[in-house]
């Protein structure tokens, strides 16, 4: 389906690979605690695994041909926790990251979800703005180097 110029599809695990490499590129700036340390065939392997498992499930935003952003789910969507945002750099403050966040609502509060969560670095500043500006909170839970930012839906 086409949004704001962009295609959002779910993804497959023949994407796998774009997305790890997405991930491995756009992880540098989230400031983490430890640094991924997974090749890129590794990490692919990695999200294959996790969708065929149908634990996780992951949208995708390309711009034309090329992928620019995906966002993913753990465990069931109706529960909202949002397990991985990431943005191609090239395609920052594009409105991609809003983008997905927007899809994944509607499509929790479809399930009749009640929120929306993500666990975020501590110290990713840019992350934290980001999900302050869609209106999420943070949450008093904290785990290790992560704080848990949500938003709550008002007429659920």
């Amino acid at each position: 389906m086409k949004h704001d110029g962009y295609t959002v599809r779910w993804a497959t695990p023949s994407d796998c690979a774009l997305m790890a490499s997405l991930e491995l590129d756009s992880s540098r700036y989230e400031k983490r605690f430890q640094p991924i340390d997974l090749t890129l065939s590794d990490f692919s392997a990695l999200w294959k695994e996790r969708l065929n498992s149908r634990e996780y499930a992951a949208i995708l935003a390309f711009s034309d041909d090329k992928l620019c952003g995906f966002l993913s789910f753990r465990g069931e969507i109706r529960d909202g926790f949002i397990a991985a945002l990431y943005v191609e750099p090239a395609f920052f403050r594009m409105k991609v990251g809003t983008l997905l966040v927007n899809v994944a609502e509607v499509m929790v509060r479809r399930l009749k979800g009640l929120s929306l969560r993500a666990e975020v670095q501590e110290h990713n500043d840019s992350a934290i703005h980001f999900y302050r500006s869609l209106h999420f909170v943070r949450t008093p839970v904290k785990l290790a180097h992560m704080i848990v930012m949500e938003k709550e839906f008002t007429n659920a």
